[in-house]
């Protein structure tokens, strides 16, 4: 499906288009506290589901995600320089 100019995954309405933290940070809760801001945010702008699309090599990144009810639906190569493999996932909201 086609939203704001871009594709999403299973008609999507939001998406999460980066989120990093510190290799100092990980492990303390930051990567938590973060993704529960993007989901408020999200439900209060009566959004029904996040897009998320992450590089193969973040599997930690993954996992925080999976714990947020993140599903993965597929894969892609990404448009940047590095022509980076991603996976696809999505969060119902």
């Amino acid at each position: 499906m086609e939203l704001d100019g871009f594709q999403r995954i299973a008609g999507c309405d939001c998406a999460l288009q980066r989120l990093y933290v510190r290799p100092g940070a990980r492990r303390g809760g930051a990567g938590s506290a973060l993704m529960a801001t993007v989901i408020s945010s999200a439900r209060e702008l009566s959004r029904t589901q996040l897009e998320i699309w992450s590089d193969k090599r973040f599997a930690e990144a993954h996992k925080l995600y999976e714990r947020f009810g993140a599903v993965l639906v597929g894969d892609r190569i990404c448009h940047d320089p590095d022509k980076s493999p991603e996976w696809g996932l999505f969060i119902t909201l």
